[in-house]
């Protein structure tokens, strides 16, 4: 019998796994076909994209006991609202929108695990960009994460799809809210993970997500807290209004 994983290998292994997707994509050979301002990815590009949003999803599913619970101790709960003010607005839509206190903790209980997630898949990315010299595959990455910064909603559906089924894995009563409700939130999660990509592909992040056809009205305030490690009061806000928009 094989021993558990302790919390720490669990993080390394899935930061290195993230880092050989990467690497392995960087170290192939350029494809053939130029497709610039095209919104379709690549085989190549799409095989390394499905890698790291499984990756992903399955990382939030492997959290979920940890959510749980968090999610049954009060105390711990609310030192997470007192981290991240933002978060408090939820109570409020307990008995406004019929969304019960269970869901609620559950949500609270999640964004520190998702932060922690966010943050080794972006060490990852990093390390498996940069493991090759960066300029030696800067034009490929640069397009790669070109086309995910520009692309069509019906390109990155499959991808929130299965970040939604993740999370409703992860939080307890997830499945509970309406089905718009779930796709916004975990489009907000894939929207990070496109900004993260293209900021460490060395995008003009001004430039580049300006035009990103994700929830209106969040891209600018997701660089920025990208940018100032604020991205936990950015998701708790994020969160919240679209709980109030019901």
């Amino acid at each position: 019998m094989g021993a558990q994983l302790t919390p720490l290998m669990s993080d390394i292994l899935f930061e290195r796994r993230i880092a050989a997707i990467m690497h392995e994509f960087m170290s192939a050979p350029a494809s053939l076909r130029e497709e610039d301002g095209a919104e379709n990815l690549t085989p190549e590009e799409q095989k390394v994209m499905d890698q790291l949003i499984g990756t992903f999803a399955q990382e939030l599913k492997k959290a979920a006991s940890q959510v749980k619970t968090t999610a049954k101790d009060t105390e711990e709960v609310e030192d997470i609202k007192a981290k991240y003010p933002e978060l408090e607005k939820l109570d409020d839509k307990v008995n406004e929108v019929a969304i019960s206190a269970t869901l609620i903790a559950g949500i609270v209980a999640a964004i520190p695990a998702i932060l922690k997630i966010f943050s080794l898949m972006s060490v990852g990315v990093s390390k498996g960009l940069g493991a090759l010299g960066f300029r030696k595959g800067e034009q490929k990455a640069m397009q790669f994460a070109k086309k995910l910064a520009h692309g069509s909603h019906e390109l990155h559906k499959s991808y929130i799809g299965m970040i939604q089924k993740g999370l409703q894995i992860m939080i307890p009563e997830f499945s509970s809210l309406p089905a718009d409700q779930q796709e916004k939130i975990a489009e907000t999660a894939y929207m990070v993970i496109v900004m993260y990509l293209g900021l460490s592909a060395g995008l003009d992040a001004a430039n580049a997500f300006k035009h990103l056809k994700f929830v209106h009205g969040t891209v600018e305030g997701a660089l920025t807290a990208i940018k100032a490690g604020e991205l936990g009061s950015f998701l708790g806000g994020e969160v919240a209004a679209i709980f109030s928009k019901a």
